[in-house]
């Protein structure tokens, strides 16, 4: 299995804290970034020293402040696995595909 190589990646914010109690979360993003968030379906979430994709869901993303947003991940669906990724780094791959 190929792991992401951090050097093809951008870093774009921070997960600050969960937003409500279905697994919802916030996420603090560098303004440079505020045109491409709608467009992006997928963020990587370093866990364990490794990026780990995960999947916005649909309609799963809105704009709370022009630094911040309210992200649903697929797969986080509990304040408790919120929780877990509270903290972590988010990034994009910009490199090769």
């Amino acid at each position: 299995m190929n792991q992401i190589d951090k050097g093809d990646c951008t870093a774009i914010g921070y997960i600050q804290k969960p937003h409500g109690l279905k697994g919802d979360l916030i996420l603090v993003f560098e303004k440079e970034f505020e045109e491409s968030l709608e467009e992006i379906d997928l963020v990587l979430v370093e866990v364990d020293g490794g990026l780990v994709p995960f999947f916005i869901q649909d309609d799963g993303f809105r704009f709370k402040t022009d630094e911040s947003a309210i992200c649903r991940l697929e797969f986080v669906d509990s304040l408790s696995k919120a929780k877990e990724l509270v903290g972590r780094s988010e990034e994009r791959r910009v490199g090769k595909e």
